[in-house]
C-alpha cells in the first residue's frame, strides 16, 4: 500500500509499471522458449528406425563373426591334418593349399565386412544417443516453459490486482 506522504498512487503506478514491464520480459522469455521447443519438434524424434536398424546390424555382425570362425576353424584343420580322420585317406596338399588360401581371401573380405559393421553400429548408436539429448533437451524447454508460463500468469494477475489498486485509491474521472 501507497505511503499517504506522497501522492496517491505514486508509489502503485511505479510498481505497475515495474510489474508491466517484468510481464513482458516474462512473455519475451515464453515466446523465445516455445520457439525453441518447436525447433527441437521439428527434428525427428523417433528413435525406432534407428533401433531396428542396430538391431539387424547386430545379428548381421554375429553372422559374419560365426562365419568367419567357420573358415578360421576349417583352416586350422587343414593346418593341422593331412588325413581325413573320417574315412583315414590322405588330403591333397595341393587342395590343401588351395583350400586355405581361398578361406584367407573370404576370412579377409569378412574382416572388411566386419569393420563397415561395426563403423555403421558406431554411427547408429551416435544418432539415437543424439536423439536421446533432444528428447532430453525437449522435457528441459518443456519444463522451462511452464514455468514462465506460470511466472508470467502470477505477474499478469499481480498487475491486475495493482491497477485495481490503484483506480480504488485514484478513479479515473
Amino acid at each position: 500500500f501507497p505511503s499517504h506522504d506522497k501522492e496517491p498512487g505514486s508509489n502503485s503506478q511505479g510498481k505497475g509499471k515495474r510489474t508491466k514491464e517484468a510481464g513482458r520480459s516474462t512473455w519475451k522469455v515464453v515466446c523465445q522458449i516455445e520457439a525453441e521447443q518447436a525447433k527441437i519438434i521439428d527434428t525427428d524424434l523417433d528413435t525406432s528406425a534407428l533401433k531396428t536398424k542396430h538391431s539387424k546390424l547386430v545379428t548381421f555382425k554375429a553372422k559374419m563373426e560365426s562365419n568367419k570362425e567357420r573358415y578360421v576353424a576349417d583352416n586350422k584343420f587343414f593346418d593341422t591334418n593331412d588325413t581325413c580322420p573320417t574315412c583315414r585317406q590322405g588330403i591333397d596338399q595341393q587342395f590343401k593349399s588351395d583350400t586355405v588360401a581361398t578361406n584367407n581371401t573370404v576370412i579377409a573380405d569378412l574382416n572388411e565386412g566386419l569393420n563397415k559393421v561395426v563403423e555403421q553400429i558406431d554411427t547408429t548408436v551416435v544418432e539415437i544417443e543424439k536423439i536421446d539429448q533432444a528428447i532430453k533437451n525437449l522435457s528441459e524447454v518443456r519444463m522451462e516453459l511452464s514455468l514462465a508460463k506460470s511466472s508470467h500468469n502470477h505477474l499478469s494477475n499481480t498487475l491486475k490486482q495493482t491497477i485495481e489498486q490503484i483506480e480504488d485509491i485514484a478513479p479515473v474521472s
